[in-house]
C-alpha cells in the first residue's frame, strides 16, 4: 500500500478517534493495528478496502475490526484514507458502523479540507 501518514494534530480524524475512545476503549490501537496490517498490500484490495466514489479524489474505505464490540470487521469502525500522491495515504475520518452506515460526502470533502 506504501505509507501511511501520520494524520493532522487536532484534525478530523484525531478528532473522530478521541469521540470513539470514549465508548470503545481499545479504538486507538484496534485502528492502528488495522492500518498497520495494510502496509504491503495491493490497493484497493477487497474485502477489507473499498473505493469511496463521487468524491473526486482516491479515497479508500478501509474496515477495522473492535476489540470492544466484538463483531469483527463488519460491525467494528471505517477508516477513511485519503491519496495523498505517490503511494502516500493519510487517515481522514473514523467511525463506527454500529453507529453510522457510512460517511456522506460532504463529511469527506470536509475531513479532507480540514486535515491538509
Amino acid at each position: 500500500m506504501g505509507q501511511i501518514q501520520a494524520p493532522k494534530p487536532g484534525g478530523p480524524f484525531e478528532k473522530s478517534l478521541a469521540v470513539l475512545e470514549r465508548l470503545y476503549p481499545h479504538t486507538r490501537s484496534d485502528v492502528k493495528d488495522g492500518l498497520d496490517k495494510l502496509l504491503g498490500l495491493v490497493v484497493p484490495s477487497p474485502p477489507n478496502i473499498v473505493a469511496v466514489p463521487g468524491i473526486g479524489r482516491t479515497i479508500l474505505k478501509v474496515r477495522v475490526g473492535s476489540s470492544d464490540m466484538q463483531r469483527g470487521k463488519s460491525g467494528g469502525f471505517r477508516v477513511l484514507l485519503d491519496h495523498r500522491g505517490d503511494d502516500n495515504w493519510c487517515p481522514i475520518l473514523v467511525y463506527a458502523k454500529t453507529k453510522k452506515s457510512n460517511a456522506s460526502p460532504g463529511e469527506i470533502l470536509k475531513a479532507i479540507l480540514e486535515s491538509e
